[in-house]
């Protein structure tokens, strides 16, 4: 049986996109290959351990952020980080900001196979913009180079690299619809955005969207479920408070699943307003629990749209179509549940593992 080594910025119980794919996959990879999993801190800070979850053993080791990119605590890290390369067979990249560079050198020392998944690669946010479209050259030749397969987990990506002549294999990402079946019983005008707080989210403009919202309904409420970077979260109450909206908007942090499932069957619309995604776990989630989304028009979402009832995008920095799209929503409300349905079908877990199984194979057999 071929071991592989899982690296990620994070990992389950942490709630965000990468940890979701992972702890999914996993369950049908173990199956096949004796999986370990090496984690760093990003999304849960306090965690550092090694603990087992599904016969899988995670070993999580501290790390910060500096610039956009994570770093080890100790320095000792680096050591692990080279014992784990060494005794697995394929290793497993779920991120190009987390000792990516380190990784690369230890794989290409130990002469081990491995697959990156993009993730959206660098281009979240525009923060750091210069040095991002520097250290892009440099990631294209080590991708180019250094890398036995690719995935493209978003059409995004996928066009990406390949207007800069780099191959790769496009999955999109998958989801457990049956863990998000629900029966819907929605009250008007409450509204919900689950999912990782982090700029490239955009909920400010949702928020200020929703400022203007209240002067012609005035009891909306918008709950806001997830945590994330500390500076942002402060930046939204700070806003919300500013803006008089903290009747109306509730940041309640880190939710459980049957917290989840309980505001998505009864909220009215499910509110996406992400300034990039290179996939989006949270809206094909809340598809497959027959909820009305509405989402950025951004390229990833654009490639997602088929025209359904249950599915709008919008720029959410233009209020009067904003407006205009939840008036649309609720008048072709009826059957809107089936829809959402039936395009999140097209986001399969099982469809995606199945992919990753043959990639795999691939892989072991070079």
């Amino acid at each position: 049986m071929n071991k592989i080594l899982i690296i990620a910025p994070d990992y389950y119980p942490a709630k965000g996109g990468v940890e979701n794919f992972l702890f999914n996959l996993n369950k049908y990879l173990d199956k096949k290959y004796d999986i370990e999993i090496f984690s760093g801190t990003r999304v849960s800070p306090k965690i550092s351990k090694k603990y087992i979850i599904n016969n899988v053993t995670i070993n999580k080791h501290k790390t910060f952020k500096f610039f956009g990119i994570d770093f080890p605590i100790s320095i000792f890290t680096y050591f692990e980080l080279f014992k784990a390369i060494k005794k697995n067979d394929i290793v497993f990249i779920n991120d190009v900001k987390m000792l990516f560079f380190s990784i690369i050198f230890f794989t290409k020392l130990l002469n081990k196979k491995t697959i990156l998944v993009t993730h959206g690669l660098i281009f979240h946010n525009n923060r750091y913009i210069l040095f991002k479209n520097f250290f892009i050259k440099i990631y294209l030749f080590i991708f180019k180079n250094f890398i036995t397969k690719i995935v493209s987990n978003g059409m995004t990506d996928n066009k990406f690299l390949l207007k800069n002549m780099v191959n790769s294999n496009l999955i999109n990402n998958g989801i457990s619809l049956d863990k998000f079946k629900c029966n819907r019983n929605i009250i008007k005008e409450r509204f919900v955005y689950f999912g990782r707080l982090s700029l490239n989210k955009g909920i400010e403009n949702l928020i200020n969207f929703l400022s203007i919202y209240k002067k012609k309904s005035p009891n909306f409420k918008l709950i806001i479920m997830g945590s994330g970077d500390f500076l942002y979260t402060k930046y939204l109450k700070n806003k919300i408070n500013n803006m008089n909206l903290s009747e109306n908007i509730e940041l309640i942090g880190e939710f459980s699943h049957e917290e989840l499932m309980k505001e998505l069957s009864i909220s009215e619309f499910v509110f996406n307003p992400s300034k990039f995604e290179s996939f989006g776990f949270t809206l094909i989630e809340a598809l497959a629990a027959g909820c009305t989304v509405i989402a950025s028009n951004i390229e990833q979402y654009q490639l997602i749209d088929n025209g359904s009832n249950s599915f709008y995008l919008v720029d959410f920095k233009n209020n009067k179509l904003l407006f205009d799209t939840i008036n649309k929503a609720r008048s072709n409300y009826q059957n809107a549940n089936i829809q959402a349905i039936v395009l999140a079908k097209n986001f399969s877990i099982d469809t995606m593992s199945q992919k990753y199984l043959k990639l795999l194979n691939e892989i072991s057999k070079q």
